[in-house]
């Protein structure tokens, strides 16, 4: 009965580390999209902002 809850605590552990994975994945993402955004706004400024 032991090594079973051993085994639902470590697989348990495995899923909050790969979700973990994937929301630093994401989080990267975001902010390098935020940032080409950023810096496309300022190398091609829209029409509405040079006026």
């Amino acid at each position: 009965m032991e090594n079973a809850i051993q085994w639902l605590t470590s697989q348990s552990y495995k899923k909050q580390a790969i979700g973990f994975a994937i929301l630093i994945t994401l989080d990267i993402l975001t902010v390098n999209c935020i940032k080409r955004q950023v810096t496309h706004e300022a190398v091609n400024p829209s029409p509405t902002r040079s006026v």
